[in-house]
């Protein structure tokens, strides 16, 4: 196996997909990013994906922010450049458009690497000596053996726990992600990815700060748990709660006092505890005022959209917002099929009027309404939906 050292490349962006594998695999990276592996000229950017579809589009938007980069007067050609991909099955056609863009940009110094265990064409890697395929390993396990080999043969001065820590972590996910149920970590393993992914963040498919913070939070919760995996399942369960605490302070960077958070917690469950402190970090940040997007007047009240949120987030994060935030009216979740949900606190708005003006099967409460408007086309963005809103919305207000 011909060995890239990551070290060597300015900028590495690592692809992956969006479950434990897939931000296993980016966790991996994380790790090592902080040794002696990297300097601190080494920039990693993380995106994911979560379909065929979303890799393609990354991928192209990849490709398009290293052309902006290039056509800068501080671009030095330089400049090396690795896409690493893992976890993400890449289809023949993708993978010409990868190596088209590379012949046609000669002044670019780009290397792939992809690392997979999706059955694929034979043909696919014949063709393309920087994917590797093995399809009785989790992609976290392939990536990581790749950068242990590395470690040893040209980093001997790496710590060995670092290794022993890779090995550990990509074994607890291989026997969840290959479904090993015999293995003494299959369901300590499925416990990390249920309670890791039952949190969920808004808008964090929109936002790449918002992606980011979730992305963090996971390799800070992952790393947390790992401490605590060789204990029985029982006693890890009755820890969750304070490694949800130790995740908070460290992803949100959390002047909050252990304690408060502590006492939160037993009138609190953990997910809406989360959904709070989500809250407090955007709220402090102002990032809702970076993306106009996200903002709308309905019949002139001030508005925040949120897009396909999960319904106990958008409940509970709605709650939060609007009580940090007055100069916000109402908060709605608008789903791709049209259905609309409003959430507000305010004594002088009623939602259920707002969503009957809307649509006359409309309803609820006060506070709490939803109805169903139709699109004219589909809708991918939470821009795409801003217009559509904006534009259904003046309609209705003429009448």
């Amino acid at each position: 196996m011909n060995l890239l050292l990551l070290e060597k490349y300015d900028l590495i962006y690592h692809l992956s997909h969006s479950d434990l594998d897939g931000y296993g695999s980016q966790y991996i990276t994380n790790i090592i990013s902080k040794t002696s592996l990297f300097s601190k000229n080494n920039k990693i950017i993380f995106k994911n994906s979560n379909n065929y579809k979303d890799t393609d589009i990354n991928i192209k938007q990849i490709f398009k922010e290293i052309i902006s980069m290039k056509n800068k007067k501080t671009y030095k050609k330089s400049k090396k450049i690795l896409l690493l991909i893992t976890d993400l099955s890449i289809k023949e056609n993708t993978a010409k458009k990868m190596n088209n863009f590379k012949r046609g940009n000669k002044d670019i110094n780009i290397d792939f690497l992809v690392f997979d265990h999706h059955k694929t064409t034979k043909k696919l890697i014949e063709e393309n000596e920087w994917y590797f395929l093995n399809i009785n390993k989790c992609a976290t396990k392939i990536y990581s053996e790749y950068i242990i080999n590395i470690l040893k043969f040209y980093k001997n001065n790496i710590n060995k726990e670092i290794i022993n820590h890779l090995e550990l972590v990509s074994n607890v996910v291989n026997s969840m992600d290959l479904w090993l149920s015999s293995d003494k970590y299959f369901h300590k393993a499925n416990l990390l990815s249920d309670t890791l992914f039952n949190f969920n963040f808004p808008l964090s498919e929109e936002f790449e700060e918002i992606k980011n913070i979730k992305r963090e939070f996971i390799f800070n919760y992952i790393y947390l748990y790992m401490q605590n995996i060789n204990e029985d399942i029982e006693k890890i369960e009755e820890k969750l709660p304070k490694l949800l605490i130790n995740t908070i302070n460290i992803a949100f960077e959390s002047k909050y006092s252990y304690n408060i958070i502590e006492k939160e917690l037993n009138i609190l469950s953990s997910k809406n505890l989360l959904y709070k402190y989500i809250s407090k970090y955007i709220n402090e940040k102002k990032l809702f005022e970076k993306y106009t997007e996200s903002k709308i007047n309905i019949f002139g009240y001030k508005g925040i959209i949120l897009f396909e949120e999960n319904s106990n987030l958008f409940q509970y994060f709605s709650h939060y917002y609007l009580e940090e935030n007055t100069e916000i009216d109402l908060i709605l979740n608008v789903k791709r099929n049209g259905s609309i949900s409003f959430r507000s606190i305010k004594n002088n708005i009623d939602v259920e009027i707002i969503s009957k003006k809307l649509d006359i099967n409309g309803g609820g409460h006060k506070h709490a309404a939803g109805c169903k408007i139709k699109f004219k086309k589909d809708i991918h963005s939470l821009k795409e939906l801003n217009k559509e809103l904006k534009s259904y919305i003046n309609v209705k207000g003429e009448k």
